[in-house]
């Protein structure tokens, strides 16, 4: 068994991934485990014991994310098994329905955001506490559209199956806690003492990096760190945790107050204890096991490898909680460390410790890549430099400094204080820095959503590339890299090899946002970006979570052309949030739009071409022909000089209208009496200001695309249009009940696809 704990690791992380991922996906990886245990194919005993791992992960952590249990009693019994996460505007916390393994997630949202404390009844929100609940259960949002995050897939991989929101006291009534919320309570005391005691500028910087609290970074330096791949460094991880026990290890034996044996001891007492005050991320977690079997082994010099502990921590980590391995955090922590594990000997030739910085960091690179973009799409490849840069520095400076601030601050704050004043002072300077770098020299990769083949095969070349060098064939080992970077190239031009194209309508709530990508990817073009409400806090929210995802997840970074139907922001309110992750060639417009000072102030920055379009205009865009058929003069009304387009795409018409009224309709049948159209993208989200029955009558359409909110206040699509549309035997596909509609077509054929899984 010794030295082959990894084989049986890896074959239960098979087995979860085969039965747990859909049909094509899981034929993958069994082909996978067929191949691997070809190779081994001698060794017969290791064969049986990989196939019963391979069946063992299979069954353990299998889950059906997309048919969540429903949860039918008005009343429900249970525990809280997490502390209460407090944000801005809400409370949650996870409770166990009693006499099953279902968890809930309650919410209770602040009366008003302007409110610095929760709701008085979250008092009682602690760890064991018993709690009876009177509210309906619902399930948490799925993607409704492709690239956007799963929040519901994200919470069922946790095992939290629905959620309650609570608004009254009289909903919930908990009691009684377990010694895990005196912890807690004590983790909170601390925590607010360093907000108290230090300056606003570095409390964030401490909390993040010794407690695992990044609540309280600034969002521009959260992204920042995540376009340079640098995320790892704001996350405990074996770095942090190994700092910690070399600096207690150092400062106690070097005081004498204890013996090294007893200091060994005491951190093994404390490191679980650590472990939950730090948040208990998987990352901590399996650090601070990791640490703790090694002193173990070390104490009773026990002959085992480090990949072995390794391989039996990841066993007994998905054993104890299979959603581990659905965690982004986990697969990142384990993967990182067995490729670094299994490359010791080709770190040990290394000619000097600069060289072997760039090796750990170029090889941390590789290993997470194809992880990077099945999550955020692209890859930045001087990221490898900024790394070799910046985690020097936060392991020889920022976790040391944190570490020294965390204690001084208990015992001297007047001497923490003065530090942290010169810490900052170099601390802003590596900051501007990296900004600098990410203003001037931020050149991402966006590859798409890699499939998990590319990936399967990617990461072949890799293990052939790191094997190689463990054996000094450096030629072997050089040809392996350019396959691997030759697979993700591969991926990254399958789109200009494909014959399909494709018509997006996005799921943007109440507004419009249409995607169009043309065959060969000759052209990308977006028909309207819509925005959040004038009342939503976070007017970039449509564009970060929906519109930027959808294009990144196929590979786009560059538009060739943006239609603006007019100014209204359910319209073009995300656009100005557009310019700063996408290359936009051009934007085109009607005569009579009305630039808002948003939106005037990016495209002067950012130089950007503006056409205005009017009636019979024809305007050739890669090859695709669109026809101008609104407006030939100013209606003094935004909605009715509403760019209205004709086109064609696999063989069917398509009228793009915005939010035209019934007048207009009128006025294009007079100009226009022999307009036809299969498609028909309805005007103003179903309103009953458009779409009248002649207009329709005359297009003789196939299909109607509306785009509204679910449950939105205007009651849109109104009723009367849904009935015309069903007696004129047109389709109507509705993004508030199908999300993202996606019409897929070639030269001559097409096919309408919905993505919401739930409908």
């Amino acid at each position: 068994m010794r030295g082959h704990w990894h084989l049986f690791a890896g074959a239960f992380l098979l087995g979860g991934l085969t039965f747990s991922h859909q049909r094509d996906t899981s034929i993958i990886y069994l082909v996978l485990l067929l191949g691997w245990l070809l190779y081994i194919f001698p060794r017969k005993r290791l064969i049986v014991l990989m196939i019963a791992a391979f069946v063992s992960g299979g069954l353990f952590t299998s889950n059906d994310y997309t048919n969540p249990p429903p949860i039918a009693d008005t009343t429900l019994n249970g525990k809280l098994v997490s502390a209460p996460k407090v944000t801005d505007n809400k409370t949650e916390v996870i409770m166990k329905v009693q006499d099953t393994s279902h968890k809930i997630l309650l919410t209770a949202f602040k009366e008003h955001t302007s409110s610095s404390t929760p709701p008085s009844y979250t008092e009682n929100w602690k760890y064991g506490a018993v709690c009876q609940i009177n509210a309906p259960t619902s399930f948490p949002p799925a993607a409704t559209n492709p690239g956007e995050f799963d929040y519901r897939t994200y919470l069922l991989q946790q095992g939290i199956i629905s959620q309650i929101i609570i608004t009254e006291e009289t909903e919930i009534d908990c009691s009684g806690h377990s010694w895990l919320a005196l912890l807690d309570a004590q983790r909170n005391k601390l925590l607010n003492e360093y907000e108290t005691k230090l300056s606003p500028e570095i409390s964030p910087w401490l909390k993040a990096l010794i407690f695992g609290e990044t609540g309280d970074l600034e969002k521009s330096t959260i992204q920042l760190f995540q376009r340079w791949n640098l995320s790892h460094l704001l996350a405990i991880s074996g770095l942090h945790v190994g700092l910690i026990i070399g600096f207690i290890l150092y400062v106690l034996t070097r005081s004498g107050i204890i013996t090294t044996e007893k200091s060994y001891w005491l951190l093994f007492t404390l490191l679980p204890l650590y472990a939950f005050f730090a948040g208990g991320a998987p990352s901590v977690l399996r650090a601070v096991a990791m640490a703790m079997l090694g002193m173990l082994v070390i104490k009773f010099s026990a002959k085992i490898t480090g990949t072995d502990i390794l391989s039996i921590l990841l066993l007994c980590f998905f054993l104890i909680n299979p959603s581990f391995l659905n965690q982004l955090g986990f697969q990142f922590s384990f993967l990182v460390t067995f490729s670094l594990l299994f490359s010791f000997k080709w770190f040990k030739s290394t000619p000097s410790k600069l060289v072997l910085l760039m090796h750990i960091s170029l090889l941390s690179q590789l290993i997470l890549l194809p992880l990077q973009l099945v999550h955020f799409f692209q890859f930045n490849p001087l990221s490898v430099f900024a790394n070799l840069i910046f985690v020097p520095y936060f392991t020889i400076i920022v976790i040391p400094m944190m570490l020294l601030l965390s204690i001084l601050t208990i015992i001297f704050p007047a001497i923490a204080v003065s530090i942290s004043e010169l810490f900052l002072y170099l601390h802003h300077f590596s900051l501007e820095g990296l900004r600098y770098m990410d203003i001037h020299l931020y050149y991402p990769w966006v590859i798409g959503k890699i499939t998990p083949l590319y990936s399967v095969v990617y990461y072949i070349f890799l293990i052939l590339m790191l094997a190689s060098l463990e054996t000094g064939k450096k030629r072997r080992a050089f040809l392996s890299a350019v396959l691997a970077v030759v697979i993700l190239m591969l991926f990254s031009i399958k789109p200009y090899l494909s014959k399909e194209g494709t018509v997006s309508m996005l799921d943007i709530g109440q507004g419009d946002s249409i995607v169009i990508e043309l065959p060969y990817r000759k052209g990308v073009f977006i028909i309207d970006a819509a925005g959040a409400s004038h009342f939503s806090a976070n007017q970039e929210r449509v564009a970060d979570n929906i519109i930027i995802p959808f294009l990144h997840s196929k590979g786009i970074s560059k538009v060739d052309a943006v239609f603006l139907s007019h100014e209204d922001s359910d319209h073009i309110g995300s656009v100005p949030f557009l310019f700063d992750d996408l290359q936009i060639d051009k934007l085109l417009v009607s005569p009579y739009f009305q630039f808002p000072d948003a939106l005037q102030t990016q495209v002067l920055e950012h130089n950007i071409p503006v056409l205005r379009l009017k009636r019979n205009e024809v305007i050739s865009l890669s090859g695709q022909v669109f026809k101008v058929l609104n407006p030939e003069k100013n209606y003094n009304d935004a909605n009715d000089n509403s760019l209205v387009l004709f086109t064609t795409f696999g063989g069917w018409s398509w009228l793009f209208t915005g939010d035209i009224s019934d007048k207009v309709e009128r006025d294009l049948m007079k100009v226009f009496p022999d307009l036809r159209a299969d498609v028909l993208k309805a005007s103003h989200h179903g309103s009953n200001t458009s779409s009248s029955e002649p207009f329709l009558t005359a297009l003789k359409g196939k299909v109607a695309l509306i785009s509204a909110g679910k449950n939105n206040r205007y009651g849109h699509p109104h009723k009367e249009i849904l009935e015309r549309l069903e007696a004129l035997g047109m389709t109507a596909l509705r993004t508030d009940v199908h999300g993202a509609v996606q019409f897929v077509f070639e030269e001559a054929k097409g096919n309408f696809y919905i993505f919401n899984v739930d409908h």
